[in-house]
C-alpha cells in the first residue's frame, strides 16, 4: 500500500504551521531597548528571507497538496524539500537533517562550504558537546519505523558548519516527531541522498507581508488567515 495514498484525516495527515518571527515571544512588548532589538531581528529575518508559513507532512506534500499551496492568491514563492530526525553516532546528539535546497539557502556558512556532493553534510555549529570538526565522518543513525522516511547513505563527510537565525536558543530548535525529544541541532545534506517519494515540508513567502514587521499585528493577521485558508484547504 502506498503510503502517501492517505485520506484528509488529523490522524493521517498533519500540518504543523511554524510562523518563524525569530523569537517574537522574547522581543514582542519590550521598551526601549526591546524596540532596538526588534529592529536587529527584523535586519537578520530580512537579511535571511525567513518565511512566513512552513508546512510540515509526515506523508509526503504530493502533486495534490502542491496544487492547493499554489492557489494561494497572496503566495510570492514556495521552497520544498526533504527532512527527517536522525542521531549522530557515538554522540547522544539528536538533529533534523535537511535537503539544501537549490536556491534560497536561509542558513549562514559560519565555516567551510556547503554541501554539493552527495555524502556532504553542513553542521549547525552550536550543537552542544558535538566531537566533530570539518573534514571528519559521521554516521547518521535514522530514528523510528517510518519506511516513507529513508536516507540512501549513513556515513557523511563534514563540509560546514552553519547558523540559523531560524533558532536561537536549543530550546526553540523544536521536538522530534519520531521520538517527542527535544532536538539538539540540524545540518544540511543533499536532496539525492534522502530516499523519500515526496519532498515532506514546504517554506512559504507572502506578497502582502514584505511591508510589515514580522513583530506587527498586522504581520499576524496576514499569516494567521492565510494559514487558516490553508487548514481549511487540507
Amino acid at each position: 500500500m502506498n503510503p502517501f495514498n492517505k485520506k484528509k484525516h488529523l490522524t493521517d495527515y498533519f500540518l504543523i504551521f511554524i510562523f518563524l518571527v525569530l523569537g517574537v515571544s522574547l522581543f514582542y512588548g519590550m521598551s526601549t531597548s526591546g524596540s532596538l532589538m526588534r529592529k536587529t531581528a527584523d535586519y537578520y529575518l530580512n537579511k535571511y528571507d525567513l518565511e512566513d508559513i512552513k508546512i510540515i507532512s509526515s506523508h509526503g506534500i504530493d502533486e495534490n497538496e502542491m496544487k492547493i499551496i499554489n492557489s494561494i492568491e497572496d503566495l510570492a514563492s514556495i521552497n520544498v524539500g526533504y527532512q527527517m530526525d536522525v542521531n549522530i553516532d557515538e554522540t547522544k546528539n539528536l538533529i533534523s537533517v535537511e535537503s539544501i535546497p537549490e536556491s534560497w539557502v536561509k542558513y549562514e556558512l559560519v565555516d567551510g562550504s556547503y554541501p554539493k556532493d552527495s555524502g556532504e553534510i553542513a553542521v549547525d555549529n552550536s550543537i552542544e558537546n558535538f566531537p566533530y570538526k570539518i573534514g571528519d565522518e559521521i554516521t547518521l543513525v535514522q530514528k523510528g519505523n517510518n519506511p516513507s522516511l529513508k536516507l540512501k547513505r549513513d556515513k557523511f563527510k563534514i563540509v560546514g558548519l552553519i547558523s540559523s537565525p531560524e533558532y536561537i536558543l536549543k530550546s526553540e530548535k523544536g521536538v522530534s516527531s519520531l521520538t517527542g525529544s527535544q532536538l539538539d541541532g540540524y545540518a544540511l545534506i543533499m536532496p539525492e541522498d534522502f530516499d523519500i517519494l515526496y519532498p515532506n515540508f514546504a517554506r512559504i513567502h507572502l506578497n502582502s507581508t514584505k511591508k510589515f514587521s514580522p513583530f506587527t499585528s498586522e504581520y499576524r493577521a496576514i499569516v494567521d488567515n492565510n494559514t487558516f485558508l490553508l487548514r481549511g484547504s487540507f
